[in-house]
């Protein structure tokens, strides 16, 4: 599921099916491994180089459908990786 915080701290849960309204959300956090991209190296689980990886399907459409801004909404990527 996805989770969203809005500008006034309320909750967005997206567990799929419906959209939720994405115009008060301030910053997007993801996990990089196997929520944007995936490994390329077969019974790797994650990249360890820059050409180790490449995006799951929709992930260029819908980030690019987000009205990024200046002054937010924002993106950032998390990994527990190395």
């Amino acid at each position: 599921p996805l989770r969203a915080q809005t500008a006034r701290g309320a909750s967005v849960l997206h567990g799929g099916g419906v959209t939720p309204d994405l115009s008060r959300v301030r910053l997007f956090i993801f996990d990089a491994d196997g929520t944007l991209r995936w490994t390329t190296v077969p019974g790797q689980k994650y990249p360890l180089a820059a050409h180790e990886w490449r995006l799951m399907p929709g992930v260029a459409r819908k980030l690019n459908s987000i009205p990024w801004a200046e002054h937010g909404p924002w993106l950032a990527i998390a990994s527990n990786q190395n």
